[in-house]
């Protein structure tokens, strides 16, 4: 029976590491998990996380593309369509949650942000926040060329 609890649980652990796109041998020297609670709602694909012993820092969702957002730091930038749909949807979703941040690298960043993969908790079940947005087409899907792009 012990033997057959093991094997539940390898096959559990390859299913969760496989939704990050993390070959399971690799999880131990590349995957990462990072926890904290979202404080901020930049636009429709970046967020700020209070991280968990490690304060605030934006994170750019990983994987999508949201149409760009007027940014008050930024002079005659203006919200284009869909832009804030997406941003009100992403605060609806993880402004004020607690959330767990995956990459496969702890170094993957994108333009001086965190490029991590959103989840939050829904109904008890972690929840992939990209993929509503994507489900919802109020995001599209965005392959970066390198980690630093």
């Amino acid at each position: 029976m012990p033997s057959r609890r093991l094997a539940a649980l390898a096959v559990v652990t390859a299913c969760a590491l496989s939704t990050v796109g993390l070959p399971a041998s690799q999880a131990a020297s590349e995957h990462t998990i990072e926890t904290g609670t979202v404080t901020y709602i930049y636009d429709g694909d970046t967020v700020e996380v209070d991280l968990v012993g490690a304060g605030s820092e934006p994170v750019r969702l990983l994987g999508v593309q949201a149409m760009e957002a007027e940014h008050p730091s930024t002079p005659g930038s203006f919200d284009q369509c869909h832009a804030a749909a997406a941003r009100e949807r992403l605060r609806a979703l993880v402004h004020g949650q607690p959330a767990q941040l995956r990459a496969m690298s702890a170094s993957s960043t994108s333009r001086g942000r965190l490029h991590r993969s959103v989840w939050v908790q829904r109904s008890g079940v972690w929840t992939d926040v990209q993929r509503i947005l994507l489900e919802e087409s109020l995001v599209q899907p965005h392959v970066h060329a390198s980690v630093e792009d």
